[in-house]
Parts: C-alpha cells; structure tokens; sequence
C-alpha cells in the first residue's frame, strides 16, 4: 500500500535537492530501543554505492557500553549535533530510524531545520507511529521487570524465552531498554512541528505496536511530500533485506536520477505535486 499526501513544494527548493543529487549521500541511522548499531551491520552491502551507511551509537550500549545512557531529549539532541553535524553540514544526507529511532530521526531533523542546518534530503521512519499516538510499549514504562518482559515478548520485540525472567533479560537487557522507552517517552513529549524534508513511511503487516493506520498519520507531518510502503514481517522488520533495498533505491534515485520511477519513494512525492 502507498499513499501520498498534500506534496506542496517550492520549485525552487527540488531543484535544489536535485542539483545535490550527484554526490553519494551518508545514510544515517538510528536503532530502535535495547539495540544497538549492530542493527544496521549489513546493510552497507546491501546498499552497496548507493549511499555511505552511518549507524549512530548512542551512549550505553556497543562500544560506548560505559557511558551513561542518555534519557533527555535535549541532550539527546545536543550530543547527535556533536557526533554528526561535521558531516551532515558538508554532505546529501538521509536519516532512517527504527521505531524509538524514527523518532529520533523526526526530532533531530527538526532541530537541524530549526538551527538553519542544511536538512535531510529525505526522512525514512519504520515502526513508528506518529508522535501524537502513544505507544503501547510506553503503557508498560513503569511495570516491574518480569511484567515489562512478558509485554515485549507478546509485542515479539523479544524471544519467548524472555517472559521468565532471569540474569540475562532483568540485568543485562532490560536495564536498556527501560532507559531507552524513557528516552522514546521525552522525544513524544518534545514540540512537534512538521518537517520541511519529505517523509517516508515503513509499516510491517504484523506489527502490533505501530499499526498502519498509526503510520499514516505522519502525514500531518510532512508538507513537503509524504510516502507509505508496507513490507512483511512484524515490529522489528529491520532485521531482514527489504527496508535496506528500499533505503538503496532511494539513495541512488539522490545519486544518480536513474532509478525506474515503481522502485522509487522520491518520485512518487515529486509527480504528486
């Protein structure tokens, strides 16, 4: 399903993104909450050229399993702007985050385009609602440990071997994850504003906690121009070859304007308006 929705633009500015459109752009991403950048370990081979992949790690996890992890939105914003404004301020850029890193994603390209910063060239966001719809994992933010286990097993963001409890998931991967629905919860309370970049959609068939319906409401979001696809699989769709094959698509279409308009997500916001 793809559905497009009031793609007003300036003229002046998509002859702006096309004139950008030569260089390889940095695909940025963001992971969804309790992971980490290893989410996006293959996807630089599936995307081959077509873009430069930039998994972003945030503090507590990874290599950076020492530093505290961050649960403000506002210095979750200050510390992207120190690891990524270099780059981002010199080159074509797309952000992609998976469900809490679509909202991320949403955040941070808002405060660039806030800042006067040169803005993403497109904004991805899979298994995320819109952020005027909550969660039903920030239901659970408050539950004891073997409750909030059971309620992520039922959603299948983790095996069912979890609900039990134990060492592992109370000590080692739980402690994650509540930081990070916490970190999610401050980003939904955050000013929501719509995006001067156009927005495109991922929503799994299966996925329990950002139905399509929930998705689609992100239109709200984007004046420039907003897309939907859907992929199969459910919440943590991540894991498999579709999303990064469409993430491809679009950076080649920025790179080089030769891809068949059916593969592409920027087009269709284009010949909408």
């Amino acid at each position: 399903m793809r559905l497009i929705t009031d793609s007003r633009h300036n003229d002046l500015e998509v002859a702006r993104r096309r004139r950008g459109s030569l260089e390889r752009p940095k695909l940025v991403c963001f992971h969804h909450a309790g992971a980490g950048s290893s989410a996006f370990a293959s996807w630089q081979k599936i995307i081959g050229e077509a873009a430069e992949v930039v998994p972003v790690t945030l503090p507590g996890r990874d290599q950076r399993k020492a530093e505290p992890r961050i649960t403000d939105a506002d210095q979750l914003i200050e510390e992207l702007h120190t690891q990524l404004g270099d780059t981002l301020n010199t080159h074509p850029y797309i952000l992609y985050g998976h469900s809490m890193g679509g909202l991320v994603a949403y955040n941070f390209a808002r405060a660039r385009e806030r800042a006067g910063l040169p803005s993403p060239a497109l904004v991805v966001i899979g298994a995320t609602q819109a952020p005027h719809l909550a969660s039903p994992l920030q239901t659970g933010l408050e539950l004891p440990d073997r409750e909030l286990l059971q309620l992520l097993v039922a959603h299948q963001t983790l095996p069912p071997q979890a609900a039990q409890g134990g060492r592992l998931w109370e000590q080692h991967v739980l402690p994650v994850v509540r930081d990070d629905l916490h970190l999610a919860q401050a980003l939904l309370t955050a000013e929501r504003t719509p995006l001067q970049a156009p927005l495109l959609a991922l929503a799994a068939r299966r996925d329990t906690i950002s139905p399509l319906h929930g998705i689609i409401e992100w239109a709200d979001y984007a004046p420039a121009g907003f897309t939907v696809r859907t992929v199969e699989g459910d919440h943590l769709f991540v894991h498999g070859n579709k999303t990064p094959q469409i993430l491809r698509e679009a950076a080649m279409r920025l790179h080089t304007g030769h891809i068949p308009t059916e593969y592409d997500p920027l087009a269709m916001w284009r010949e909408a308006s």
